[in-house]
């Protein structure tokens, strides 16, 4: 898990503009090899970029979505030539997402066929683009020996239960905030959550069938949050991870000046908000509305349990350690003021990563029109 994480928090350093601050004690010097790599795309306005091998050739390639609004804005798969050069074969390969506003993807081998396959959260239109939905891509390299994608999203019936619209347009037509694969019933394969950045409009849990199939199961499974909040429209992925230490994966979804809902995972298929049954201090780590952009969850403190950082817009960031490992129960301390990362400087997003091999998580920080911060 730590690999993926740190190559996230790479690709943040290649795609943010402007300069950074560096909160420690001894700077880590970095050097900007963009334009010379061939990552440097001016022009785009660029969100969820992710660091995957998809062609299985061993190197690292990255995958950045874009908003289009304009001819040769779409999405870009930058291919590792392992010299550390890399040439743009999305439209190639058929992931550009070309005419449509993109705002996160996950990769995840939903067939297990060996490759890596591709879904990728989408915006409404605006006069510049067209309605492309959230979209499911298969790698076909194992069928065809060249990692080229296929949509395949309508075969794979990612529509949302009972909405007409998805059926039309062949996909998850609202809002995406963004989306994540995660086996959530321990049975084998991956299934996807995808969070919605509409107010007014749920989030969605497709439960992989294990034939290329998936089946909307938010109700059944009790992970939908306007049951919890009055809006949910706020951006960044949804986080899965195992909270509890009991070998199911949990589930926690930001929201905009609303609570964070922290979804546990029965083990029989369903998940429970506890967010409401954390009182202060435990509680208000996801009680406070503040405005967080996705989370970024790992062991802070190296006890073997996870903690979260929340990158919050509106307000200060925060820091909470969970106290499972101290105390054998679920519950989280505040440690926001003397841990030092309480900055509020319009946080976009966040990533961690052990920057300076030194055994600790550090924490980058993707700001609004500010500097960018690095944390260790």
């Amino acid at each position: 898990m730590k690999k993926i994480i740190y190559a996230i928090v790479l690709s943040t350093f290649i795609y943010t503009s402007g300069y950074y601050v560096w909160v420690g004690s001894s700077p880590i010097q970095f050097k900007d090899e963009s334009y010379q790599s061939g990552v440097a795309s001016e022009g785009v306005n660029s969100s969820g970029p992710t660091f995957i091998d998809y062609d299985n050739d061993g190197d690292i390639d990255i995958y950045v979505v874009t908003e289009y609004h304009g001819e040769g804005q779409g999405n870009r798969l930058f291919e590792n030539q392992g010299n550390r050069i890399f040439i743009d074969v999305a439209s190639i390969r058929g992931v550009d997402n070309e005419n449509a506003l993109g705002r996160g993807a996950s990769w995840g081998d939903y067939d297990n066929d060996g490759d890596m396959d591709l879904a990728i959260s989408n915006l409404p239109p605006t006069d510049k683009s067209t309605h492309i939905p959230t979209t499911l891509y298969k790698n076909l390299l194992k069928e065809t020996g060249e990692p080229n994608f296929e949509n395949v999203t309508k075969e794979a019936q990612l529509f949302r239960k009972g909405n007409e619209n998805d059926r039309k347009i062949g996909g998850i037509g609202n809002t995406g905030a963004g989306i994540a694969w995660a086996d959530y019933d321990n049975d084998g394969d991956l299934d996807l959550y995808w969070k919605c950045a509409d107010f007014d409009i749920d989030s969605a849990l497709f439960r992989n069938n294990g034939d290329g199939t998936f089946t909307d199961v938010t109700d059944e499974t009790g992970a939908g949050v306007l049951q919890f909040v009055l809006e949910a429209n706020s951006q960044g992925a949804p986080s899965w991870t195992d909270v509890d230490h009991d070998g199911y994966i949990d589930l926690l979804v930001t929201n905009e000046g609303d609570k964070k809902i922290l979804f546990l995972n029965d083990q029989k298929g369903s998940f429970k908000n506890i967010t409401t049954s954390f009182r202060p201090p435990s509680g208000t780590a996801f009680l406070n509305p503040g405005n967080a952009n996705g989370a970024c969850i790992g062991d802070i403190d190296n006890d073997g349990d996870m903690d979260v950082f929340l990158p919050t817009a509106d307000q200060a960031n925060r820091l909470y350690i969970s106290l499972l490992k101290d105390t054998g129960q679920l519950s989280y301390k505040d440690i926001t003021l003397s841990s030092g990362v309480g900055h509020k400087s319009g946080a976009r997003g966040c990533a961690m990563g052990d920057f300076d091999n030194d055994g600790l998580i550090d924490i980058y920080v993707n700001n609004g029109g500010l500097a960018d911060t690095l944390i260790n």
